[in-house]
């Protein structure tokens, strides 16, 4: 379970800006870690590089269809970045509902219907400007009070320098090598030519090695070990 210090240390050491066994300055640490974070934000939309999925949940009331869903909010999660399924609990049992979008949702004629338990849920990612929140619907609205259950990418959660990240085997090189790519444009000069080659190499890799183990580990569809600048090239070679 690394920190974030040690996984910055180790992508700055990798640089050669901090000398083997030494630790970086403040000011380089405070750099380091935006980038990291702003690094793993961008992750967390792209399915490949999402390296679990997890059940968030809330139980539902009567005669209500919408719920918005981010910190805060009455659904009050962070705002997942992907639902993959979506299911309904009461006394009879645990079922799964269809997760559809909103062509499918806004077809229906009636979006008042109202049943003992919803069939569908719509997610509107559309984050409104002042709450900041995304808002999920439901249809038919449900007369009865069931728990609904979403699998979602895992949560995007900050790093932070003395906090510790529980990570899958295997991914913490990765994501080192993934860092020191990302910081070669911060200290430009300092990182001398043969180190800016073999981190680029390593770098770019990385990220394949993330895709390779998720497709493994999650059983992902082959499409997403590609990235997606390459995905129509692949694609047209017969490669997924």
């Amino acid at each position: 379970m690394p920190t974030g210090q040690q996984i910055i240390t180790n992508a700055l050491t990798t640089l050669g800006i901090v000398e083997q066994g030494g630790s970086p300055s403040a000011s380089d640490s405070a750099d380091a870690l935006i980038e990291l974070n702003d690094m793993w934000s961008s992750w967390s939309i792209d399915e490949g590089l999402i390296f679990a999925v997890q059940a968030i949940t809330k139980a539902l009331t009567g005669a209500v269809g919408s719920y918005t869903i981010g910190s805060g909010a009455a659904f009050n999660v962070a705002s997942p970045s992907r639902i993959y399924a979506a299911f309904i609990t009461t006394s009879s049992g645990r079922n799964e509902i269809k997760v559809v979008d909103r062509e499918q949702y806004y077809s229906h004629n009636d979006l008042s219907a109202a049943a003992v338990c919803p069939d569908e849920v719509y997610p509107n990612f559309n984050i409104d400007p002042t709450t900041g929140y995304a808002t999920i619907y439901l249809w038919p609205i449900q007369s009865g009070t069931p728990t609904l259950e979403l699998t979602v990418g895992c949560t995007f959660t900050a790093w932070a320098l003395a906090t510790s990240f529980i990570l899958p085997p295997g991914y913490q090189d990765a994501i080192n090598y993934a860092l020191a790519w990302r910081l070669i444009p911060r200290f430009g000069d300092i990182v001398s030519a043969g180190a800016k080659e073999i981190i680029s190499g390593l770098g770019s890799k990385a990220e394949d090695r993330i895709r390779e183990m998720n497709v493994m580990n999650r059983k992902l569809p082959t499409q997403a070990s590609v990235n997606p600048q390459f995905q129509q090239a692949a694609a047209a070679q017969g490669k997924v």
